[in-house]
């Protein structure tokens, strides 16, 4: 069972009250304004027009979303508490925002969230993760070609939060170069590594995305794994990969469903390395070398993989590379390998044992 963290959900999940649950919203935008101009309850009439919003956003309609939060205003629950109007108000540029994206409009989408207060960050996670890639772009496509895409994306979507606090930005720079490399790879059965070998933050997140989706494919058809045949699949992919070999399998309309996640665990022996943001909130090192950082983005791809046998993280515990050795020992720890008796393996140093003493899956007492 795909494993998330409590924490990690609640951030994921909307940021007000759902809509009532009796109330049937029409999926055509002039019945469901008809149903908002109607309605007589102050508060369900909000709730539609934020609803409204979102329907616009969904089908990729700025101007008439911007129309449907703008109704707010008029509703007399929010002349009676403006604070009120305010939190739903941010909410409907939450969900006009994060619809936007996911429409395909990454940089109008941004441009909402950074409208939404509050709730801002969560909107642009919202926003980054959800947002497809242009159809036209995958990793067929030259090296160079998807790198200046990258960088136009970035500079685009940055430009529409510049209201916003430096942190703020930069969270949202980071997500977009983690969310990059899955948007090119993860899901599309096409496997050409060539931008893999990037050696910037863009083939950092490459490698990410190309080493999920190797996974994926290679382990498609099976779900029960010794440690052995994962490690003959981990050589076969570094095979691949170094030789730059392309392949095709069939494309998954939704692959981020298929794996486990983890929020992030940065030990204090990491906090000044370079990382990469995932999916779900996690973080994976960075490494300068390509071949090495290749090497991190496989053994977090096995992770993902829920089949992956935590002995198999036991493995590099010993390797010569420090991120490499802090790598294995936190997805060994997420695995559920504290509940075996491989644990007395580990080694008994500082940065094996923090992650051993603060593992959210320890090992029963």
């Amino acid at each position: 069972m795909m494993f998330q963290n409590l924490v990690w959900f609640m951030s994921w999940i909307g940021c007000t009250p759902s809509q009532p649950e009796s109330t049937a919203w029409s999926r055509d935008p002039s019945t469901l304004e008809q149903q908002c101009t109607t309605e007589r309850s102050p508060e369900v009439q909000t709730t539609c027009w934020v609803q409204l919003a979102a329907l616009h956003g969904e089908l990729g309609n700025e101007f008439q979303g911007i129309q449907a939060c703008a109704q707010i205003a008029a509703v007399s629950l929010s002349k009676t508490h403006p604070e009120t109007q305010q939190v739903w108000e941010w909410e409907c540029a939450f969900r006009l925002g994060e619809e936007l994206a996911n429409s395909g409009q990454l940089s109008k989408g941004l441009k909402h969230c950074s409208m939404a207060g509050r709730f801002a960050q969560n909107c642009i996670t919202h926003a980054i993760w959800r947002h497809p890639l242009a159809t036209t772009l995958n990793s067929t496509s030259k090296a160079s070609t998807i790198w200046t895409h990258a960088q136009e994306r970035q500079s685009a979507s940055l430009a529409n939060l510049q209201s916003l606090s430096p942190d703020l930005q930069q969270d949202a720079s980071n997500q977009l170069i983690g969310q990059f490399g899955l948007g090119i790879f993860f899901g599309s059965g096409i496997l050409n590594p060539e931008s893999s070998h990037l050696s910037n933050e863009w083939g950092a997140s490459l490698r990410t995305g190309y080493a999920m989706e190797k996974v994926r494919l290679a382990t498609a058809k099976q779900d029960r794994w010794s440690a052995e045949e994962i490690q003959q699949l981990f050589d076969s992919i570094m095979k691949d990969w170094r030789q730059n070999d392309s392949s095709q399998g069939d494309a998954h309309p939704n692959p981020l469903q298929l794996g486990r996640y983890a929020q992030a665990r940065l030990s204090p022996f990491e906090r000044d390395l370079p990382k990469l943001h995932l999916y779900g909130g996690g973080r994976r090192l960075i490494h300068q070398k390509v071949e090495t950082d290749m090497h991190i983005a496989l053994i977090e791809a096995f992770f993902w993989y829920t089949h992956t046998p935590p002995a198999w993280f036991t493995r590099w515990f010993e390797h010569p590379e420090p991120l490499i050795q802090l790598t294995s020992i936190k997805l060994f720890c997420l695995s559920n390998g504290l509940r075996s008796n491989i644990r007395s393996k580990m080694p008994n140093t500082p940065e094996f044992q923090w992650h051993v003493t603060t593992c959210p899956l320890s090992a029963p007492l």
